[in-house]
């Protein structure tokens, strides 16, 4: 008979944790810890925050709004994103339109938006999207805000 050691018993019992937080719907988190997904039947918003932010360096926030099948972004529709931030976190820009996008398809449109640092600790960003989508018959518009967290790290040699 095997005997189980104290770090398999811990696993087992976080991954527990986990697969019962996600499974009642808890968490808005996509698939990489510092992704944010809003899901609707017809479109997804989703932000991205940079795994490492450091003082004084420059960031890139992204956000990307896609349409689902057979929805389609609507660019008649006067998009916009709002960035509105916590003191520590300065955007150059803080609000968007489709012209700023990095990409800008049928089905999804990215923005990188440049942001820096100028202290530690965690800051909440409010993400607010302004978007439309269309199929053949029908158009639906959505006004909404996401808050995202981003936490500075300390550098290398400081306290």
């Amino acid at each position: 008979m095997k005997t189980c050691n104290i770090y398999t018993l811990k696993g087992l019992v976080f991954l527990f944790f986990i697969v019962s937080y996600e499974s009642i719907g808890v968490s808005s988190t996509g698939v990489s810890p510092g992704e944010i997904r809003v899901k609707k039947e017809d479109s997804m918003v989703k932000v991205f925050v940079p795994p490492i932010v450091r003082q004084g360096e420059k960031s890139k926030l992204i956000i990307a709004i896609r349409s689902l099948y057979p929805w389609k972004m609507n660019y008649k529709f006067p998009l916009k994103i709002t960035i509105k931030p916590q003191d520590g976190i300065n955007f150059e820009k803080k609000e968007f339109k489709k012209e700023d996008a990095a990409a800008n398809e049928k089905e999804r449109i990215v923005f990188f938006i440049p942001f820096m640092a100028s202290a530690k600790g965690n800051f909440k960003v409010v993400v607010k999207t302004e978007y439309s989508v269309c199929k053949e018959d029908m158009c639906r518009s959505y006004w909404g805000s996401t808050a995202v967290f981003i936490n500075v790290m300390v550098t290398v040699g400081e306290k």
